[in-house]
C-alpha cells in the first residue's frame, strides 16, 4: 500500500516592492488630480465666492475715470474703497484721481468680479466663466500645489497600509496558528493599518496641504509654493505649518478605518 503524498506547498504570490507600490500610487494620484482638477477649481471658487451681490460684475455699470466712484446699474455710486483691487492711482499720483488699472492687475480684477458672481452659477456656468476670464489654463490653476500635497500623501498612505497589513497578518498567523485566509478575515487588521497609515500621511503632508489651501483661496496669488511655506514659517513659526492638522486627523483617520 503506497504512502499518500504530502500536499504541495502553497506558493504565496510575491508582493510588489515598496518602491513600485509608492510609484504606482503616486502616478495614480497624479493622473486623478490632473484629470479632475477643473472640478476642484469650480468647488473652491464656489465655496469662496461670498461677496454680496451688489459687488458682482453683473451689477457694475462703469468705472468713472478721474473720480473716486464706481457706478452700479441700480444707480448707486460706491466709493473707490469698495473695490480696492480694481482701481489704482491715476497719472497724478495718489492725489491725482483714480483710474482703471490697466496693468496686470486688470486680469486679477476681472477674476475678482467673476469669482464674486460664481456662487449662483452651476458647474458648467462656472467653468465657462473661468475660461472666459483666465483662459483654458485657469481650469488647472492650483494643480502644482495640489500635486505637491496629494502625491506624497497617497504614496505614504497606501504603501504604509500594505506593509502594516502584511505584518499584522503574519503576526496573527504566528500568534494563533491561523491560516492566511483566516488572518485576512480579521477586521481589526485593516482598521489598525488604515488608521495608522492615514495618521502618519496626514501629519507628514500637513504643511503641503496648508499651503495648497492658502494658494487655492488667494486671488492673484504670485508667490511660489516654497515662498508661501517660508512666509508661514516666518510669521507663525514651524508649528504654524501644522495648523488644522488636528481636525484633519479627526476627519480622515476614522473615515479610512471604516473604508477599509
Amino acid at each position: 500500500m503506497s504512502t499518500p503524498l504530502p500536499p504541495a506547498p502553497h506558493n504565496r504570490p510575491q508582493q510588489p516592492s515598496v518602491l513600485s507600490r509608492a510609484i504606482s500610487g503616486s502616478l495614480g494620484s497624479a493622473l486623478y488630480l490632473t484629470v479632475l482638477n477643473p472640478l476642484e477649481v469650480v468647488k473652491v471658487r464656489q465655496q469662496t465666492s461670498s461677496l454680496p451681490s451688489s459687488s458682482t460684475s453683473a451689477n457694475v455699470k462703469a468705472f468713472h475715470r478721474g473720480r473716486n466712484v464706481i457706478f452700479l446699474k441700480n444707480g448707486l455710486a460706491l466709493p473707490k474703497a469698495a473695490f480696492p483691487c480694481l482701481l489704482c492711482p491715476g497719472p497724478g499720483g495718489t492725489g491725482g484721481g483714480t483710474s482703471v488699472n490697466h496693468s496686470p492687475l486688470t486680469k486679477i480684477s476681472a477674476r475678482f468680479l467673476e469669482t464674486a458672481s460664481m456662487k449662483s452659477r452651476g458647474i458648467l456656468g462656472t467653468l465657462r466663466s473661468i475660461v472666459r476670464t483666465e483662459g483654458v489654463s485657469g481650469l488647472w490653476a492650483g494643480l502644482s500645489p495640489a500635486l505637491a500635497a496629494a502625491v506624497p500623501n497617497t504614496a505614504i498612505y497606501f504603501t504604509m497600509y500594505d506593509e502594516l497589513s502584511i505584518k499584522l497578518r503574519e503576526n496573527h498567523m504566528k500568534r494563533f496558528s491561523a491560516s492566511e485566509d483566516q488572518a485576512r478575515r480579521q477586521i481589526y487588521i485593516p482598521l489598525l493599518a488604515a488608521s495608522a497609515a492615514r495618521f502618519v500621511s496626514s501629519v507628514a503632508t500637513a504643511p503641503l496641504e496648508l499651503i495648497k489651501i492658502r494658494q487655492a483661496n488667494s486671488i492673484g496669488h504670485e508667490r511660489t509654493f516654497i515662498e508661501d511655506m517660508r512666509l508661514v514659517a516666518r510669521e507663525k513659526g514651524p508649528a504654524g505649518l501644522f495648523r488644522g492638522v488636528g481636525s484633519t486627523i479627526l476627519r480622515d483617520v476614522p473615515f479610512s478605518a471604516v473604508l477599509f
